[in-house]
Parts: structure tokens; sequence; C-alpha cells
């Protein structure tokens, strides 16, 4: 009977470390591809921070090349601005030597109407004295 119970609890034992074992079998499998799926997992992180990176990048480059062109068109319209204005001013120099010739010509008319006159008054009096 003593050696009966030790069967038993042989066999008790027997069960258990079989049954442990499988557990550990188990939890071996499990952990292997826990690990794979870590693994697939962090390469996954990897890319994506770098694909994060690179669009930092691309960020700060565009923002850079945006910069870049507002300052260019700046400069563009700050010569636009300058050029407008010249040509602001010689338009009022033009308009002003147009009002200066206009006068003259009315200067000149009266003048030539007035020799004309002259000719005329002359032409009657040579044509009385003869």
């Amino acid at each position: 009977t003593k050696s009966r119970e030790i069967a038993e609890e042989k066999e008790g034992v027997d069960q258990e470390h079989d049954r442990l074992t499988k557990i550990a079998e188990e939890y071996t499998t499990v952990k292997k591809t826990t690990e794979q799926h870590i693994a697939l997992a962090n390469g996954e992180v990897t890319k994506l921070q770098m694909e994060l990176q690179s669009g930092h990048e691309e960020n700060a480059e565009l923002r850079a090349a945006a910069a870049n062109y507002e300052a260019q068109i700046k400069v563009d319209l700050q010569s636009l601005e300058a050029a407008l204005a010249n040509a602001k001013a010689k338009n009022v120099q033009y308009l002003q030597q147009m009002q200066h010739n206009d006068v003259n010509e009315h200067r000149l008319q009266t003048d030539l109407q007035n020799v004309r006159d002259k000719i005329e008054q002359t032409h009657r009096e040579k044509a009385r004295l003869q």
C-alpha cells in the first residue's frame, strides 16, 4: 500500500510534469510568435519613424522654399512699385509738356492771326493807295 501510494503519487507527479511541460511548450511557442510580432511591429515603427522624419524634412524644405518665394515676390513687388512710380512721374512730365505745348500753340496761333490781320490790313492800305 505504501508502494501503491508512492506509485499513485509518482503517477500524479508525472501527469503534473507532462501538463507543465505542455504549458512550457505552449509558452515557448507563444513567446516566439509574440517576439516575431514585436520584431515586425518594431520594424514598422522604424519605417514609420523614418517616413515621419522624411515628412518633417520635406516640410522644412517646403517652408524654406515658400519663404524664399515670398522674399523674391516682395523684391519683385518693390521693383514693380518703383517702376510704376517712375512711369507715373514720366506721365506727369509728359502732361506738363503737353500743357506747355498747348499754351505755346495757342500763343503762336494768336501771333499768326495777328500777322494775317496785319498782312490783310497792309493789302487794304496798298489797294487804297493805288
